[in-house]
């Protein structure tokens, strides 16, 4: 997907890790810089940005919200320009439309829940709105995360926060306890790394590409009495269950994502 024509202007309010991969990938897809205006009081490592809102005096097609949650009443509140022709894009966890309607006036607001891949273009997220998107929207958002599931109910926004929004972070540590341990046990820290991180992208990449469930893709690695599951023994056990841990990290997440709210 390419921005090429689009000539929109976007303000965007608070660049974190995830705000900067998002217009990482808007300028990589044809975006100029002179369509963005940023405000982020930490500044920007290679883009142009302004502090306060209070420098900000001019209206925006779209108003692009990166910043924490908990600070999200006291910075919308400083915003002092007319929104009612601007589209709000939200990346906010727990953030409801109900919430920013009651502070702020815009034509449309849109929620959408990225994950921290995007910042290499291999996002994907979820999105809610209220009404339809129109073309434009659907590009910025669609290069924000490929896939871009659209869910019916606001209430699945939490659930994909959950799933994708916080799963690199359940990867990252799987690959942590794998690469540590491979260590210990006799090999090299550089060629840990590389194995573990392709034997996750060897994964993924199969049950992406293969007609199999993802189940029958486990039990066809592992031969009855063999390696793998002397591993799934330990991973599947009462006091170790890895899918029950999991199972309870992710509902962690979605009830915070609920709290936020």
């Amino acid at each position: 997907m390419k921005l090429n024509n689009f000539d929109k202007t976007i303000l965007v309010i608070g660049c974190g890790n995830m705000g900067s991969a998002i217009i990482k990938g808007w300028l990589n897809a044809g975006l100029s810089t002179r369509q963005l205006t940023i405000v982020e009081p930490n500044g920007h490592p290679t883009l142009p940005t302004m502090a306060s809102l209070s420098e900000v005096n001019k209206k925006y097609d779209y108003i692009f919200l990166g910043i924490k949650p908990q600070i999200a009443e006291d910075i919308i509140s400083q915003i002092n320009i007319d929104c009612s022709e601007s589209i709000i894009i939200s990346i906010l966890a727990g953030k409801t439309i109900s919430f920013f309607s009651n502070l702020i006036n815009a034509k449309q607001i849109v929620r959408v829940m990225p994950n921290l891949p995007a910042i290499i273009g291999q996002g994907c997220c979820g999105y809610y709105s209220d009404q339809d998107i129109d073309n434009n929207t659907a590009n910025l958002i669609s290069i924000i995360g490929t896939p871009a599931i659209k869910v019916e109910k606001e209430d699945a926004i939490d659930s994909i926060t959950a799933l994708s929004g916080s799963g690199p972070a359940y990867m990252f540590l799987i690959l942590e306890a794998m690469i540590d341990k491979a260590v210990n046990i006799g090999i090299s820290a550089n060629d840990a790394k590389k194995l573990a991180i392709q034997t996750m992208i060897g994964a993924a990449e199969l049950a992406n590409n293969s007609e199999l469930d993802i189940s029958t893709l486990r039990q066809n690695v592992t031969s009855k009495g063999g390696t793998t599951a002397a591993a799934l023994d330990v991973l599947n056990n009462e006091s170790a269950n890895l899918p029950s841990l999991l199972s309870k990290a992710m509902q962690a997440a979605y009830e915070r994502s609920k709290e936020l709210s």
